[in-house]
C-alpha cells in the first residue's frame, strides 16, 4: 500500500514548498514528495468546507494493478472520525493520477491529485489526515478473481511484464513444492531494445544470498522454449508473452526465498524480470 500521513517537520519543505509527512501506521511505500497548497510546516491549517488540494509527486507502485483505489482517514487522538471519501474520489485511475494511466506496471511512476473540500464534524482541532492508495491491495483482489500473481521489480526502472500468472498462486509467498513443476506465465512483455537471442534465468536468494540455483541449458533459450505471441528476432517495443514451465529442486525445504525470474537480450540489457516470494515445501 501507499501510504502518507500529513504529519512530521523537515527543513527541505520550507526551501522547496514541499508538504513534510511521514508514512501511515505500519509502514510502507511512500511518494517522493508532498506539496499540500499554503502548507510548508506542520499541522497544516484546513478551513472545513474548503478545498484542501494536495500532490504527491514520485509514487512508484511495487505490483502491478488494474485498480487504484483511494481513501481518506481523520483522526483525533488516535480516533478515526469516521470520515469517509466520496464514491466519486476513490477511482483514482478515473480522478488524481498523473504521468501513467491504468493499468500500471510494477515499478511504473505516477503522480497522484487530491481536490477535494474536507467538511469535518469539529472545528479547532488538529486532526491526523491519511491519505492511502490501496495499490496491493488492488492488485490482490483482481488477482483472485483472475488468476494472477502479485510481483516485484527486481530493480529501479527494471522492465516488468504487464502481469504474472503462477498457477495456484494468487497471493505471496507462492508455496513451491521442491521436484513439482512451476508454471509461470509473464504477460505482455514489451522488449526496449531489438535483439536476435532472449535468454531466460532463475535465481533464488535465501536472506539476499544467491542459493546457487541455475536454470537447465535446455530452459535458457527463451526463443526456442518459452516465448509466444512473437519470435526471434524481437523488435525493439514488440510485445510478447513468456511462459517457464520447469520443476526446481533445491536443496533446503521449509524456507521462504526470493525467486527472480527475467529475460535478457543480446546485448545484456534486461528485457523484463520479476520478483516473488516463494515458500518452498517438500
Amino acid at each position: 500500500m501507499y501510504k502518507f500521513l500529513l504529519i512530521v517537520a523537515i527543513l527541505p519543505a520550507i526551501a522547496f514548498g514541499q508538504t513534510p509527512f511521514r508514512p501511515c501506521r505500519g509502514g510502507g511505500p511512500t511518494p517522493d514528495s508532498v506539496a499540500i497548497e499554503g502548507c510548508s510546516l506542520l499541522p497544516c491549517t484546513i478551513v472545513s468546507g474548503s478545498p484542501l488540494v494536495a500532490r504527491a509527486n514520485g509514487i512508484r507502485t511495487p505490483v502491478a494493478t488494474p485498480t487504484v483505489e483511494a481513501h481518506i482517514t481523520a483522526r483525533v487522538l488516535g480516533l478515526d472520525v469516521g470520515f469517509t471519501i466520496p464514491e466519486d474520489l476513490r477511482d483514482a485511475c478515473a480522478v488524481g493520477i498523473s504521468g501513467a494511466s491504468c493499468p500500471l506496471a510494477a515499478g511504473q511512476q505516477f503522480d497522484y491529485t487530491l481536490n477535494y473540500a474536507m467538511s469535518l464534524p469539529l472545528t479547532g482541532i488538529s486532526a491526523a489526515i491519511e491519505v492511502v492508495h490501496f495499490l496491493l491491495i488492488a492488485a490482490l483482489l483482481p488477482a483472485i478473481v483472475f488468476g494472477q500473481t502479485p510481483f516485484r521489480p527486481c530493480g529501479a526502472g527494471v522492465p516488468t511484464p504487464a502481469s504474472l500468472n503462477i498457477e495456484g498462486c494468487t497471493s505471496l509467498p507462492c508455496t513451491i513444492t521442491s521436484g513439482v513443476p512451476l508454471i509461470a506465465r509473464g504477460i505482455g512483455i514489451v522488449s526496449p531494445v531489438a535483439t536476435p537471442t532472449l535468454e531466460a534465468h532463475l535465481t533464488a536468494r535465501l536472506l539476499g544470498l544467491d542459493v546457487g540455483f541455475d536454470i537447465p541449458e535446455d530452459l535458457r533459450d527463451a526463443c526456442a522454449v518459452g516465448i509466444s505471441g512473437a519470435s526471434c528476432p524481437i523488435a525493439a517495443g514488440q510485445t510478447f508473452d513468456y511462459e517457464l514451465n520447469y520443476a526446481m529442486e533445491l536443496p533446503l525445504v521449509g524456507i521462504t526465498v526470493q525467486v527472480e525470474v527475467g529475460l535478457t537480450a543480446a546485448d545484456g540489457s534486461t528485457v523484463t524480470c520479476v520478483e516473488i516470494d516463494a515458500a518452498i515445501v517438500g
